[in-house]
């Protein structure tokens, strides 16, 4: 086809004006071949043009008007601006799966024996049936630019179930997923409503910003792994140009002062009085050059959204009452038809599905990691979002739930059942307990009274302490100091010293943080209440050691330690780790690690320091800060 053959087919006058009608621009019809056109002041301010134009689209050579139109070729300028406002629009679309088989029948038989709630049952919702509803996922689209050393960069997607509210991952239903279909094999089916706490109407910009903020978050463990990798080699150019850069600079450093002493023994000592100006600027220079290959290699993720697809699905729901002794609640059984599974109910204090989830008092669904200690009266369970109704007993320390805390009218302080009236009886202050008949502990074991970090690591005690990390947020429950089981106690007599607690625990947890220098020991009494929660976080000031247990006053909370080379801290932090197990008798090679992305929880084979604690300027600074305050 030749030149002119295909500038006939690109017709300008039908892509200008329909571009700036679509706009909502008032384009009148053609007189004399000019086109009248009205403009929003919105598209005058982006295009830079006046709000009222006459637009001519024939030749140059033809004869010009008396008017003061604009002639338009391709070249034009203001043609060039529409294709660019073209190029920059949001390339956002929809697609449809359809030809899906929805005709199921008993949900409910099959949700009673998939889904199981640990402490209530699912049962039939009165006058209810299965209905079709289409779901929606939206497949968010992100440029992600790994900077360092070097740029690098990549797209990447998340999957967000819309009506749950979590992100897909099972490569296997992101296959599932992909369409091509644009058209609706189900114009009239109804949208289901969205299921995840904090969501409004299914299509608002409040919905959809809450999940690009999941998304982003599921989007940051998707690539925790290659930012490991990364870390690891940057790490290690890092250490490489800086022995060079050692190299090169001590040997400037002894050639000076060679000079300096030639010159101080000769008679003279002519030519030395520079050389102490070169060494500072030799040690400055030297300084100048450390900070800026620390600063070049420090890795920075910088993700930008690029666009959004929605997914649009039917799927079978069931509403279903979940019912026990005290309270019941609607949930919504799913039936993937495109999966050929029942979904999963979602927890809702973490937003992610899963199995054998508990009903707290307070109504939610939640994991057993996600719950709030049990009260030690009644035994209702609430979960982390209704944890300010648990509170402890001032005197044993165990929790309480609000209905079962009884408060003394005098000191206003609340107390469990059992220790009513002791809440005062020490002088106006909380009777101390001790246990009537102590546990031996193994000779092998080290006692729970442990000594002081060592002197090696130059521990100090801060003014207050520090306060809780976000990896403490995203993990179970909370914990509550306790001395001994309240059941077989005394009031302490005047005058008598509170022997110290020796204490077997059931399970030692680890939970480090991927994406912040934190780390949570858990010492746990039972699957769900801890006896010792402790926090090893990097802080400008040290490594500081916080720790919320059941002693009066535990000897390792309050430290801040020095941090070492980066060979020596990941085994100064396993030290310090593993001294909870000591503690509490408990053997470090059953201690379950896990390491903690976001919201999802992996687990590891052994204790792994990630390298967000290797950051050699954030170790600095903790090191300048300890010996600021020394």
């Amino acid at each position: 086809m030749s030149e002119q053959n295909r500038e006939e087919h690109f017709d300008l006058a039908r892509f200008v004006l329909g571009y700036l009608a679509e706009k909502g621009s008032i384009v009148a019809p053609a007189a004399f071949g000019v086109h009248e056109v009205l403009l929003p002041e919105a598209l005058t301010e982006r295009l830079k043009i006046d709000s009222y134009l006459n637009l001519r689209f024939d030749a140059e050579d033809s004869a010009p008007g008396e008017d003061d139109s604009l002639r338009l070729s391709v070249n034009h300028p203001l043609v060039d601006r529409l294709a660019g406002e073209l190029l920059q629009a949001e390339a956002n679309s929809q697609v449809f799966i359809n030809h899906l088989r929805l005709d199921k029948k008993g949900l409910l038989e099959q949700a009673e024996k998939k889904i199981g709630i640990a402490n209530a049952r699912l049962g039939q919702k009165k006058g209810a049936m299965e209905q079709q509803a289409l779901h929606h996922y939206l497949r968010f689209n992100f440029k992600i630019t790994f900077v360092s050393d070097e740029k690098q960069e990549s797209l990447a997607s998340v999957v967000m179930d819309a009506q749950s509210g979590y992100a897909i991952t099972h490569p296997q239903h992101l296959q599932r997923l992909h369409s091509t279909d644009t058209s609706p094999g189900y114009p009239h089916m109804s949208v289901a409503p969205p299921r995840w706490l904090g969501a409004g109407e299914i299509d608002s910009p409040q919905s959809y910003q809450a999940l690009l903020g999941r998304a982003q978050k599921a989007l940051e463990a998707q690539l925790s792994p290659r930012m490991t990798a990364m870390q690891r080699r940057i790490q290690r150019f890092l250490e490489l140009d800086q022995a060079r850069i050692e190299e090169y600079y001590d040997a400037l450093e002894a050639d000076l002062r060679r000079r300096m002493e030639r010159a101080e023994a000769s008679e003279s000592g002519r030519g030395s009085k520079g050389n102490p100006e070169k060494l500072a600027a030799v040690q400055g220079e030297r300084t100048a050059k450390l900070s800026d290959i620390h600063a070049r290699y420090q890795l920075r993720l910088e993700v930008e959204l690029v666009n959004v697809q929605r997914i649009v699905q039917p799927k079978v729901i069931l509403p279903v009452e979940i019912v026990d002794r005290r309270l019941t609640v609607t949930r919504f059984v799913v039936w993937d038809p495109l999966q050929h599974e029942l979904e999963a109910l979602v927890c809702d204090v973490c937003g992610q599905p899963g199995e054998n989830l508990h009903l707290c008092t307070g109504g939610h669904l939640a994991h057993a990691g996600c719950l709030a200690p049990q009260c030690i009266d009644c035994k209702r369970e609430y979960c982390q979002l209704c944890a300010e109704q648990v509170q402890a007993c001032v005197v044993c320390g165990e929790p309480v739930c609000r209905p079962s805390t009884i408060t003394c009218p005098q000191c206003k302080r609340g107390t469990c059942r059992e220790h009513q009236g002791l809440c005062h009886a020490a002088d106006g202050e909380p009777a101390l307990l001790t246990p009537a008949q102590p546990q031996a502990t193994p000779a092998t074991a080290a006692p729970a009274t442990a000594a002081p970090p060592p002197t090696s690591t130059t521990p100090k005690a801060p003014p207050a302490k520090t306060g809780k990390s976000s990896v403490q947020a995203a993990k179970g429950s909370r914990s509550v100091k306790s001395t001994a089981s309240s059941k077989k106690s005394q009031p302490v007599r005047p005058g008598q010293k509170a022997p110290e607690p020796k204490i077997t625990a059931k399970q030692v947890q680890v939970i480090i943080s991927a994406t912040e220098p934190a780390i949570v020991v858990r010492a746990m009494r039972t699957s769900s209440r801890p006896y010792a929660e402790r926090t090893i976080e990097l802080l400008p000031s040290g490594i500081s050691v916080h720790c919320e247990c059941e002693k009066e006053k535990c000897p390792a909370n309050g430290w801040i330690h020095r941090p070492g080379t980066t060979n020596y801290l990941p085994i100064q932090i396993e030290q310090l780790v593993d001294r909870v197990s000591a503690e509490y008798n408990f053997p470090v090679s059953k201690v379950e690690y896990f390491m903690l992305y976001a919201l999802d929880r992996r687990p590891l084979r052994g204790f792994t320091l990630p390298p967000v604690w290797l950051d050699e300027v954030r170790l600095e600074i903790a090191r300048q800060g300890f010996d600021a305050e020394k």
